[in-house]
C-alpha cells in the first residue's frame, strides 16, 4: 500500500510540474508577442517561428533553414558508400533524401549519425532504395 500511495503521489507531483511548465511556455509566448495560444505545443511552435523570423530579419539563417540542416547532415551523408546518395529535396524544416539500397547496418549507422547531429530522422525502404526525412530533433532549435 505504501508503494502504491508513493507512486500515486509522485505521479500527481509530475503532472503538476508538467502543468506548470506548459503554463510557463504559454506565458512566455504571450509575453514575447508570439500570440496567445491554448496549449504549450502551439505556443512553443509560435516561439520557434518568432525566433526564425527574428533571425531572418537580421539576415541570419534560422536552424531549420535548408543550409543549416544540410550542414548538420553533411558529415553523416559523407560516410555513405559511394553512389548511395541519389537526390535531396527540401521542404520547410526538413530534407527528404533518396538513397540507394543500404544494408541494415548502414541504415542503423545513418540513424545514429543523424541523432548525434541533432536531427530526427524517419526512414522507409522503397523498391528503389531508402527514403529518409531529416529535420531538427526536438530541443535543438537553437544554433
Amino acid at each position: 500500500m505504501l508503494h502504491v500511495g508513493a507512486t500515486a503521489v509522485q505521479w500527481a507531483w509530475l503532472r503538476y510540474e508538467s502543468w506548470q511548465v506548459a503554463r510557463a511556455i504559454v506565458a512566455t509566448a504571450r509575453d514575447a508577442g508570439a500570440g496567445d495560444h491554448a496549449d504549450a505545443a502551439a505556443a512553443a511552435a509560435a516561439l520557434a517561428r518568432s525566433f526564425a523570423d527574428a533571425r531572418h530579419r537580421a539576415a541570419i539563417a534560422a536552424p531549420a533553414d535548408a543550409l543549416p540542416l544540410l550542414a548538420r547532415a553533411a558529415p553523416v551523408l559523407a560516410a555513405l558508400p559511394a553512389g548511395a546518395f541519389k537526390s535531396a529535396t527540401y521542404t520547410p524544416g526538413a530534407w527528404t533524401l533518396e538513397l540507394a539500397q543500404l544494408p541494415e547496418g548502414a541504415r542503423a549507422a545513418l540513424d545514429r549519425g543523424f541523432a548525434d547531429a541533432g536531427l530526427a530522422s524517419l526512414q522507409a525502404t522503397t523498391a528503389a532504395g531508402t527514403r529518409v526525412r531529416a529535420s531538427l530533433a526536438p530541443g535543438t532549435d537553437r544554433p
